[in-house]
């Protein structure tokens, strides 16, 4: 196979990767799944830049998913560079983090970072964030955490490509 079909098809395969990324983000978005909100926010509304992700959110919403599947799950958490930031600076993260990614580390590879007891936390720059209402300037990128089966995507049978020249 010539190099540049191989390159050509790896592009394609990634924005179709990025299409179904953002409409899963898009349909999660507008919807009332499980939201919880960080620090003291009870809703969009009410986040501020004081309202940041933490081990003890991590472990409310894996609290969430397995009261809805069954035992011995391991969640998949996916959060924006920037939530990881704050993630690993919490002051309830940061012994915990350190330990697994400075003793343990194995390097980043395809978006993991680290693992807890029944998670995976993987980290991707495609996180969209949104505004919230009350200040535009004021961005918020959601962190998405999934169980088995907690949300799936039609069969992608139909996707079809098109190649148009320049």
């Amino acid at each position: 196979m010539l190099p540049i079909i191989a390159a050509q098809g790896r592009e394609l395969a990634n924005n179709a990767g990025r299409l179904i990324d953002e409409f899963i983000q898009d349909t999660l978005a507008n919807s009332s799944i499980g939201v919880m909100y960080a620090g003291t926010a009870t809703s969009r509304a009410g986040l501020t830049a004081a309202d940041t992700m933490d081990l003890d959110l991590i472990l409310k919403a894996c609290t969430f998913l397995a009261s809805q599947g069954q035992t011995g799950e391991r969640f998949k958490i996916i959060m924006h560079p920037n939530v990881f930031l704050d993630y690993a600076k919490s002051s309830s993260t940061n012994t915990w983090l350190n330990k697994l990614i400075y003793e343990d580390f194995k390097g980043i590879k395809d978006g993991f970072v680290t693992a807890g007891v029944n998670y995976d936390i993987y980290i991707s720059a495609n996180v969209k964030p949104f505004t919230v209402d009350s200040d535009p300037d004021f961005q918020v990128w959601p962190t998405y955490a999934f169980r088995d089966g907690a949300y799936g995507v039609g069969t992608l049978q139909n996707l079809q490509t098109f190649y148009k020249p320049f």
